[in-house]
């Protein structure tokens, strides 16, 4: 009987013993929002098209960053600007670029649009791109 408690101990050591080799250090994250986000990030050379959207994203800051949220702004001019008898066709999308990029790098991106665009001749979209959010990666 005095086998059975020390095979236990033996494979609780050997288990507390992988378990500390592969805890590694991690890198604590921030998620940037508000004013921080204009002085961390550009969006540039911006092209819109029937489907899709492309244009790059580049990194000001100091740190690593990832999960950079857009937010595209459709919003629709009438071309009588005192209409307000229909709803607006305007809308928005979000979207997460699938990119990391290091303190001073500038990456390219393309998605597809959501939404296609309403076949109208009273207005027009105006088109705004803009960083929401991201997440920033502390050095260690």
């Amino acid at each position: 009987m005095r086998k059975r408690p020390m095979k236990i101990m033996t494979i609780t050591i050997v288990l507390l013993s992988v378990c500390a080799v592969q805890v590694s250090p991690c890198r604590a994250a921030d998620v940037v929002q508000g004013s921080q986000l204009s002085a961390t990030t550009t969006v540039e050379d911006v092209v819109d098209s029937a489907e899709r959207m492309s244009g790059r994203i580049s990194n000001h800051g100091q740190q690593r960053i990832d999960n950079v949220q857009l937010l595209v702004s459709y919003a629709w001019l009438w071309n009588d600007d005192r209409r307000s008898d229909d709803a607006s066709p305007g809308w928005a999308e979000f979207h997460t670029l699938p990119i990391a990029l290091a303190a001073g790098e500038t990456a390219s991106f393309s998605f597809a649009h959501e939404h296609s665009r309403p076949a109208r001749d009273d207005g027009q979209l105006l088109t705004t791109v803009k960083v929401v959010g991201l997440t920033e990666w502390k050095s260690p």
